[in-house]
């Protein structure tokens, strides 16, 4: 297994998840129209049970931003308020909407264009999740060559749990495709959707990719546990098996050494200390060799007459 990969033995995924909701409201008799707009404040902690609290940080130090990059110079003239916290939904989208406010001056509002940077946030999301996915899958890849040493049945419910939640990807992704192609129905002339859509298909794709591939591995696991059990159980049987001869073996000598230990003359030492071995051994051999009979073709020879 790769060194890059050990680290996520014995973890547990935790996704955060956050709601922006975004009401349109045009005035009467004006062609002015307001926007509320409801974002989940950013997760700092995660609660486990009723009383334990743990800290909680973004996956790759927060939003990526998509825009395209200042220059130096230009950066070198930005005054500080201009730099944004990338940590918090809420202040990107007040980054983004006030470095890009000309696009609503001249344009009625619509909801494509309030709903342009929303969506391209929560696909950079999106992007990192399926990286997370695929990190998982080569993951449980390379877990496989080592599967006689650490397969268990909670790497099993853990595939589960990854298959499950590509459906609900699957299903979250084409909710937002549709979504767009109606919009984009009553509005044609949004062109800059299109790449939008091709990345949404683009991890759609991903995603579907990974499904499968986490699929066939989970019936190969299942499988493999299967055997592992099978294996384990053949490996027990032959520890009873075993223990089965100690006990046959033990069990007439320590009978005899009952029954002869009422009398001083067959202790050790003593003038009839022979007699002991001269009926055990005898013994231990006739149990022995009833315990190897082969009964069943005894029965049927029975059964025959």
């Amino acid at each position: 297994m790769s060194g890059v990969y050990l680290h996520l033995i014995g973890r547990q995924l935790g996704l955060g998840r956050g709601c922006c909701s975004m009401l349109v409201k045009r005035l009467k008799n004006t062609s002015t129209s307001i926007c509320l707009l409801l974002v989940d404040l950013p997760i700092t902690r995660v609660q486990a049970e009723f009383q334990k609290t743990f800290p909680a940080t973004r996956l790759h130090g927060g939003i990526e931003d998509f825009e395209q990059s200042a220059s130096s110079s230009a950066l070198s003239y930005q005054s500080a308020d201009k730099y944004w916290n990338n940590y918090s939904m809420l202040s990107c989208l007040l980054y983004y909407f006030g470095s890009n406010h000309s696009m609503f001056q001249d344009v009625p509002v619509t909801i494509l264009g309030l709903a342009y940077y929303p969506v391209r946030i929560i696909l950079n999301e999106w992007n990192v999740y399926t990286s997370l996915v695929s990190r998982y899958s080569k993951y449980y890849e390379y877990s496989i060559s080592d599967i006689t040493y650490r397969l268990h049945n909670d790497d099993i419910i853990d595939l589960q749990r990854w298959r499950r939640r590509s459906q609900q990807s699957q299903h979250k992704l084409t909710a937002l495709v549709d979504f767009i192609n109606f919009q984009l129905e009553e509005e044609p002339t949004q062109k800059r959707w299109t790449l939008v859509l091709h990345d949404i298909r683009y991890l759609q794709q991903q995603i579907e990719i990974y499904s499968m591939s986490l699929e066939q591995m989970l019936a190969v696991a299942t499988s493999m546990v299967q055997i592992l059990d099978s294996r384990r159980s053949i490996v027990e049987a032959l520890h009873i098996k075993r223990l089965t001869y100690v006990a046959l073996v033990f069990m007439p000598l320590s009978r005899v050494a009952s029954l002869f230990s009422m009398g001083e003359r067959f202790l050790p030492g003593q003038e009839f200390f022979w007699i002991y071995f001269s009926i055990s051994l005898p013994l231990v051999v006739f149990v022995l060799l009833l315990s190897a009979a082969p009964y069943h073709k005894v029965s049927k020879l029975c059964k025959r007459k």
